[in-house]
């Protein structure tokens, strides 16, 4: 098993960089919230029945596109908590390059993945920061536009505000997937 922040196979990041810079370049950014928001509900759905034993409980999936090897021992509830860790910070690196600031957060992947023991208010922790999150990027009209700044991410390299936002929905899209795999496989191994 690779180490946090190894990042992805070549090949998958290769396309997958290619994916993303379409995404971003072709997607106003009301388009890009209405996907972020769809995939949150998406998540909240598939959440809603289970119980909280499944949630807490680590479970290895076969890897999902867009996920390193070392985040396939996860728990419904770990993977949440790593989407709130992740939109709280693209929601400050987002505002800042809009004020015009040079952000001074390092993006690295191995700091943003969940410890084992995760809170179990999670769900309502989960809700409130998608919420807490669409509402803070709503506050920008134009993303990109204003400020010409840029803020380096390991995998897909210089990316304004707009990329953020862009990377924030598909990041979204992303673990919506290894939350269905890892309640599928749960099932499975119950």
């Amino acid at each position: 098993m690779s180490a946090p922040g190894d990042g992805l196979p070549t090949v998958e990041l290769f396309f997958t960089r290619i994916l993303f810079r379409l995404f971003s370049y072709g997607s106003a950014d009301g388009k890009i919230r209405v996907k972020f928001k769809k995939e949150t509900d998406l998540i909240k759905r598939i959440i809603s029945e289970v119980d909280d034993s499944i949630l807490h409980k680590p479970i290895t999936i076969p890897r999902v596109m867009g996920i390193e090897d070392v985040s396939k021992h996860w728990s419904i509830a770990m993977t949440m908590h790593h989407l709130n860790i992740v939109n709280r910070a693209i929601s400050t690196l987002i505002d800042q390059l809009e004020k015009g600031h040079t952000p001074s957060l390092i993006v690295r992947i191995q700091d943003v993945k969940p410890p084992l023991e995760i809170s179990p208010n999670i769900r309502e922790e989960f809700e409130q920061t998608s919420s807490a999150y669409l509402e803070e990027v709503k506050k920008f009209n134009r993303l990109g536009v204003k400020s010409r700044l840029t803020h380096p991410h390991p995998w897909f390299g210089a990316m304004n505000s707009h990329d953020w936002l862009a990377l924030s929905a598909l990041h979204q899209g992303v673990h919506r997937r290894q939350i269905a795999m890892i309640l599928a496989c749960s099932k499975i191994k119950n």
